[in-house]
């Protein structure tokens, strides 16, 4: 019987060590992902702002404004009334 336990336990620890293994490995995974990303968003060491640029028209007598972002090439706000 007490050998059955000493098998039992030494499997238990095995699978809980490779369990920890596997789950190191995945966390490593993410960090290389979001590694990448960063070195995208930074080209020569420092971090660049968005560039933006208001556009303007005029909708029926209302002077309208909205906002576009140069750096990713999408508008980032709709079409609003400026005051």
């Amino acid at each position: 019987m007490k050998k059955k336990a000493k098998i039992v336990s030494v499997a238990l620890l095995f699978i809980m060590i490779f369990a920890l293994t596997l789950s190191v490995h995945a966390f490593d995974a993410n960090v290389e992902g979001q590694l990448e990303k960063y070195a995208e968003t930074v080209m020569d060491g420092s971090q660049r702002m968005e560039q933006t640029q208001w556009h303007f028209r005029n909708n029926n007598g209302v002077l309208e404004m909205r906002l576009f972002s140069i750096t990713r090439g999408i508008w980032i706000t709709e079409w609003m009334r400026a005051n």
